[in-house]
């Protein structure tokens, strides 16, 4: 099975798909949103191979898109403005599974592939954007799995657990300065565990958590031109401070949450342990995401026109160029 990249216009969102990856290859295939540097002319959600040849265009949305192959490979799923889609790894029966809902502007889709890659869970579902949904692929009827009274209540997927038996998802509201919630919920049996909530979304500091749920990785403020990394271990309760790093930003973990990727300050891409101690160190970079299986690392460089990977912490080769008029802010590696 080949590696494949899926590249998007927007925040990284790093997502675990809660089954076993197959050994990694290079990649010979790319799912990329590419965005001109001014205006909106030409942006594009694109399969294409590493050489930058266009296979395809899963579409022409100039904003809001972004996609993910399934976790076995045979299906790619997107999101642009118009709602999420689906369609073969080749192309074949593409389909609008969850359409936008026209009237409620500020509901935000998004979604998940379920761990055998049959469903997608959909967030800011439902009539009145307030639902999360197990979605069949095979236009099935949706399975509600969680929903509010309050209109207003966002339910976001953000990963599975490695053993695929649990979803771990976010609460919020799409108005005001609210509060916020990290949730693991059990399908089979309707659990719900609260990991870590703030009464009010202002000037709160989410922890990173890893995929097994064990480490928690926060950035405190120490001056205006410092930060420092703590790492806690929830099942010893231990914390670590990771010794001479300033981040800007934390990358997060990888698949098998043996490391943490970290953006120092001056543009230094590097990966710790979880007790903290420095493993390897990539050079200059914008920001990186891991691959499927932690043994691959892709990093943004040349203020976001140039793609490199490290293949079990190797030293980075080019992946992929774009012209400089054209830029990739977001990448997901699967």
């Amino acid at each position: 099975m080949k590696t494949r990249l899926l590249l998007a216009l927007g925040l990284l969102v790093s997502l675990a798909a809660g089954a076993t990856a197959a050994v990694a290859t290079p990649a010979t295939q790319l799912v990329v949103f590419v965005a001109p540097r001014t205006g909106t002319v030409g942006a594009r959600l694109e399969v294409i191979d590493t050489s930058g040849h266009v296979l395809r265009i899963l579409s022409r949305a100039h904003y809001g898109t972004w996609g993910r192959w399934s976790p076995d490979d045979a299906s790619i799923a997107w999101e642009d403005p118009t709602g999420i889609h689906v369609e073969g790894a080749d192309g074949a029966n593409p389909r609008l599974l969850a359409p936008s809902n026209p009237n409620c502007r500020d509901c935000q889709l998004s979604f998940v592939w379920s761990p055998d890659s049959r469903s997608l869970v959909v967030g800011s579902a439902g009539a009145r954007g307030n639902e999360l949904q197990f979605v069949p692929i095979d236009g099935s009827v949706p399975t509600v799995l969680l929903s509010s009274n309050d209109t207003k209540h966002v339910f976001s997927p953000v990963r599975w657990t490695p053993d695929g038996r649990s979803l771990v998802y976010s609460e919020s509201r799409r108005v005001g300065i609210t509060g916020a919630r990290m949730r693991v919920l059990t399908p089979a049996t309707g659990k719900t565990v609260t990991l870590w909530s703030t009464p009010t979304a202002q000037g709160f500091n989410a922890p990173y958590i890893s995929p097994d749920l064990r480490y928690w990785a926060y950035v405190k403020e120490l001056d205006q031109y410092h930060q420092q990394v703590r790492i806690v271990d929830k099942q010893t309760g231990r914390a670590r401070v990771v010794a001479g790093v300033n981040a800007t930003n934390l990358n997060g973990w990888s698949p098998d949450s043996k490391a943490l990727g970290i953006t120092a300050r001056g543009g230094h891409i590097l990966t710790v342990s979880p007790g903290g101690v420095i493993l390897h160190r990539f050079g200059p970079g914008e920001q990186f995401a891991w691959g499927r299986d932690s043994s691959e690392l892709f990093i943004y460089r040349s203020n976001y026109t140039q793609i490199d990977v490290s293949d079990n912490d190797g030293p980075p080769r080019p992946l992929l160029r774009l012209p400089k008029n054209r830029w990739v802010v977001s990448l997901d590696a699967n």
